[in-house]
Protein backbone atom coordinates (compact mmCIF):
# COMPACT_ATOMS: atom_id res chain seq x y z
CA UNK A 1 0.00 0.00 0.00
CA UNK A 2 1.28 3.68 -0.84
CA UNK A 3 0.19 6.42 0.93
CA UNK A 4 -0.94 9.76 -1.17
CA UNK A 5 -1.55 13.80 -0.09
CA UNK A 6 -4.00 15.05 -2.43
CA UNK A 7 -4.10 19.04 -2.33
CA UNK A 8 -7.38 20.43 -3.07
CA UNK A 9 -7.78 21.73 -6.53
CA UNK A 10 -10.22 24.41 -5.74
CA UNK A 11 -11.00 25.85 -2.14
CA UNK A 12 -12.78 29.33 -1.33
CA UNK A 13 -14.12 30.96 1.32
CA UNK A 14 -18.02 32.40 1.34
CA UNK A 15 -19.79 34.34 3.74
CA UNK A 16 -23.79 35.23 4.48
CA UNK A 17 -23.05 38.69 5.90
CA UNK A 18 -21.38 39.55 1.97
CA UNK A 19 -23.17 36.95 -0.32
CA UNK A 20 -21.36 38.40 -3.26
CA UNK A 21 -17.82 38.17 -2.15
CA UNK A 22 -15.61 35.04 -2.55
CA UNK A 23 -11.76 33.84 -1.16
CA UNK A 24 -12.10 36.74 1.64
CA UNK A 25 -11.97 35.63 5.12
CA UNK A 26 -11.63 32.58 7.06
CA UNK A 27 -12.71 28.62 6.87
CA UNK A 28 -15.68 28.37 9.06
CA UNK A 29 -17.39 29.71 11.98
CA UNK A 30 -19.09 32.87 13.27
CA UNK A 31 -17.11 36.42 13.23
CA UNK A 32 -19.32 38.64 15.66
CA UNK A 33 -18.98 42.45 16.22
CA UNK A 34 -20.21 45.25 18.38
CA UNK A 35 -23.27 42.37 19.21
CA UNK A 36 -23.91 41.87 15.45
CA UNK A 37 -22.68 39.30 12.50
CA UNK A 38 -19.85 40.36 10.96
CA UNK A 39 -19.38 37.62 9.31
CA UNK A 40 -20.99 33.69 8.49
CA UNK A 41 -17.85 31.86 7.26
CA UNK A 42 -18.29 28.62 5.02
CA UNK A 43 -15.45 27.21 2.66
CA UNK A 44 -15.54 24.75 -0.36
CA UNK A 45 -13.05 22.59 -1.70
CA UNK A 46 -12.66 20.64 -4.61
CA UNK A 47 -10.33 16.97 -4.93
CA UNK A 48 -9.84 15.07 -8.34
CA UNK A 49 -9.33 11.79 -7.51
CA UNK A 50 -8.96 10.49 -11.13
CA UNK A 51 -5.34 9.58 -10.62
CA UNK A 52 -6.82 7.02 -8.33
CA UNK A 53 -9.71 5.84 -9.80
CA UNK A 54 -8.90 2.05 -10.75
CA UNK A 55 -6.81 1.88 -7.28
CA UNK A 56 -8.12 0.12 -3.75
CA UNK A 57 -8.44 3.50 -1.42
CA UNK A 58 -8.91 1.45 2.24
CA UNK A 59 -8.59 4.61 4.30
CA UNK A 60 -8.72 8.65 3.77
CA UNK A 61 -8.71 11.88 6.25
CA UNK A 62 -8.60 15.55 5.47
CA UNK A 63 -5.54 17.16 7.76
CA UNK A 64 -6.22 20.56 7.96
CA UNK A 65 -3.25 22.99 8.24
CA UNK A 66 -4.64 25.30 10.40
CA UNK A 67 -3.24 28.87 11.06
CA UNK A 68 -5.93 31.15 13.23
CA UNK A 69 -8.08 29.85 15.99
CA UNK A 70 -10.44 33.26 17.50
CA UNK A 71 -13.07 32.93 20.24
CA UNK A 72 -14.79 29.66 21.12
CA UNK A 73 -12.83 26.61 20.19
CA UNK A 74 -14.17 23.28 19.48
CA UNK A 75 -17.60 23.82 18.44
CA UNK A 76 -19.20 21.55 16.84
CA UNK A 77 -19.06 21.44 12.63
CA UNK A 78 -19.93 19.31 9.84
CA UNK A 79 -17.83 19.10 6.42
CA UNK A 80 -20.69 17.99 3.83
CA UNK A 81 -20.60 16.66 0.69
CA UNK A 82 -21.56 19.06 -2.25
CA UNK A 83 -23.70 17.97 -5.02
CA UNK A 84 -23.89 21.17 -7.21
CA UNK A 85 -20.38 21.44 -8.75
CA UNK A 86 -18.92 25.38 -8.35
CA UNK A 87 -15.90 27.36 -10.33
CA UNK A 88 -13.07 29.81 -8.43
CA UNK A 89 -15.92 32.31 -9.11
CA UNK A 90 -18.31 30.63 -6.12
CA UNK A 91 -20.01 33.12 -3.59
CA UNK A 92 -22.87 32.41 -0.94
CA UNK A 93 -25.12 33.40 -3.48
CA UNK A 94 -23.60 32.02 -6.64
CA UNK A 95 -21.88 28.39 -7.19
CA UNK A 96 -20.45 30.02 -10.38
CA UNK A 97 -20.56 33.67 -10.19
CA UNK A 98 -23.71 33.72 -12.18
CA UNK A 99 -25.58 30.78 -11.07
CA UNK A 100 -27.95 30.27 -8.51
CA UNK A 101 -27.33 27.66 -5.53
CA UNK A 102 -30.72 25.66 -4.87
CA UNK A 103 -30.00 27.05 -1.19
CA UNK A 104 -28.32 30.01 -0.68
CA UNK A 105 -25.50 29.12 1.09
CA UNK A 106 -23.21 26.19 -0.38
CA UNK A 107 -24.68 23.32 1.68
CA UNK A 108 -27.48 20.97 0.01
CA UNK A 109 -27.81 17.91 1.28
CA UNK A 110 -29.15 15.00 -1.36
CA UNK A 111 -32.37 14.47 0.76
CA UNK A 112 -33.36 13.81 4.57
CA UNK A 113 -31.87 11.15 4.95
CA UNK A 114 -27.89 12.31 3.17
CA UNK A 115 -24.95 10.10 4.68
CA UNK A 116 -22.68 12.37 2.36
CA UNK A 117 -21.21 14.47 5.49
CA UNK A 118 -18.79 14.10 8.31
CA UNK A 119 -19.18 15.48 11.91
CA UNK A 120 -16.18 17.14 14.00
CA UNK A 121 -15.04 19.56 16.33
CA UNK A 122 -13.41 22.81 15.06
CA UNK A 123 -9.52 22.89 15.54
CA UNK A 124 -8.81 24.09 19.32
CA UNK A 125 -5.57 25.34 18.33
CA UNK A 126 -2.78 26.12 15.70
CA UNK A 127 -1.30 23.06 13.52
CA UNK A 128 -2.57 20.08 12.30
CA UNK A 129 -5.91 18.72 12.81
CA UNK A 130 -7.25 15.68 11.25
CA UNK A 131 -10.68 14.78 10.15
CA UNK A 132 -11.09 10.76 9.70
CA UNK A 133 -14.35 9.54 10.32
CA UNK A 134 -16.29 8.88 7.18
CA UNK A 135 -14.14 10.44 4.72
CA UNK A 136 -13.39 7.20 3.39
CA UNK A 137 -17.29 6.64 2.16
CA UNK A 138 -16.94 10.33 0.28
CA UNK A 139 -13.75 9.49 -1.43
CA UNK A 140 -15.33 6.30 -2.79
CA UNK A 141 -18.91 7.34 -3.41
CA UNK A 142 -16.62 10.59 -5.38
CA UNK A 143 -15.03 7.73 -7.34
CA UNK A 144 -18.24 5.54 -7.92
CA UNK A 145 -20.56 7.70 -8.80
CA UNK A 146 -19.47 11.92 -9.45
CA UNK A 147 -16.90 11.67 -11.79
CA UNK A 148 -13.70 11.26 -9.48
CA UNK A 149 -14.45 14.86 -7.85
CA UNK A 150 -15.15 15.36 -4.46
CA UNK A 151 -16.61 18.70 -3.33
CA UNK A 152 -17.21 19.50 -0.46
CA UNK A 153 -18.47 22.78 2.60
CA UNK A 154 -17.10 23.34 6.06
CA UNK A 155 -19.69 24.46 7.96
CA UNK A 156 -20.37 25.39 11.42
CA UNK A 157 -23.60 23.67 13.07
CA UNK A 158 -24.88 26.70 15.19
CA UNK A 159 -24.65 30.06 12.82
CA UNK A 160 -26.29 32.28 15.03
CA UNK A 161 -23.89 32.00 18.20
CA UNK A 162 -23.53 35.57 20.15
CA UNK A 163 -19.90 35.29 20.00
CA UNK A 164 -17.40 34.76 17.69
CA UNK A 165 -16.25 31.33 16.90
CA UNK A 166 -13.90 30.84 13.60
CA UNK A 167 -10.49 29.54 12.34
CA UNK A 168 -8.64 29.54 9.27
CA UNK A 169 -5.70 28.08 7.53
CA UNK A 170 -3.85 27.56 4.40
CA UNK A 171 -5.44 24.48 2.66
CA UNK A 172 -7.39 20.94 3.72
CA UNK A 173 -5.21 18.44 2.19
CA UNK A 174 -7.03 14.82 1.16
CA UNK A 175 -4.48 12.18 2.19
CA UNK A 176 -5.27 8.73 1.28
CA UNK A 177 -4.19 4.73 1.42
CA UNK A 178 -4.16 3.23 -1.34
CA UNK A 179 -3.40 -0.09 -3.64
CA UNK A 180 -2.63 0.18 -7.40
CA UNK A 181 -4.34 -1.68 -9.52
CA UNK A 182 -3.38 -4.47 -11.02
CA UNK A 183 -4.78 -6.52 -14.10
CA UNK A 184 -4.70 -9.93 -15.41
CA UNK A 185 -4.41 -10.22 -19.26
CA UNK A 186 -3.96 -13.79 -21.72
CA UNK A 187 -2.52 -13.85 -25.23
CA UNK A 188 -3.02 -17.17 -26.47
CA UNK A 189 -3.85 -18.94 -23.12
CA UNK A 190 -0.66 -17.13 -21.55
CA UNK A 191 -1.25 -15.11 -18.45
CA UNK A 192 0.21 -11.28 -18.41
CA UNK A 193 0.38 -9.54 -15.45
CA UNK A 194 0.87 -5.84 -15.01
CA UNK A 195 0.69 -3.06 -12.75
CA UNK A 196 -0.69 -0.09 -13.51
CA UNK A 197 1.43 3.46 -12.49
CA UNK A 198 -0.73 5.64 -10.16
CA UNK A 199 0.16 8.77 -9.38
CA UNK A 200 4.10 8.80 -10.72
CA UNK A 201 4.50 5.61 -9.22
CA UNK A 202 6.16 3.36 -11.00
CA UNK A 203 5.79 -0.47 -10.63
CA UNK A 204 7.72 -2.89 -12.33
CA UNK A 205 5.79 -5.52 -14.71
CA UNK A 206 5.97 -9.55 -15.42
CA UNK A 207 5.40 -11.10 -18.62
CA UNK A 208 5.93 -15.11 -19.22
CA UNK A 209 5.81 -15.70 -22.96
CA UNK A 210 6.62 -19.05 -23.66
CA UNK A 211 7.95 -20.48 -20.12
CA UNK A 212 10.42 -17.09 -20.97
CA UNK A 213 9.97 -14.16 -17.89
CA UNK A 214 10.86 -11.09 -18.75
Amino acid sequence: MATADIAAALNQTTDSVSPDLNGVGFWQGVNVAGGAKAAVYRSVHKYDLSAYATATITAAELRLNVASVIGTTGFASTLRRVLETFTAAVTWNKRDGSTAWLVKGPSTPESATDTGMVTFNSPTATGEQAIVANVLALVQDAIANRSNLLWVVFQSDDENVGSSAYYGGTDAVLRITYTAASSIKKVAGVALASVKKVSGVAIASVKKVSGVTN
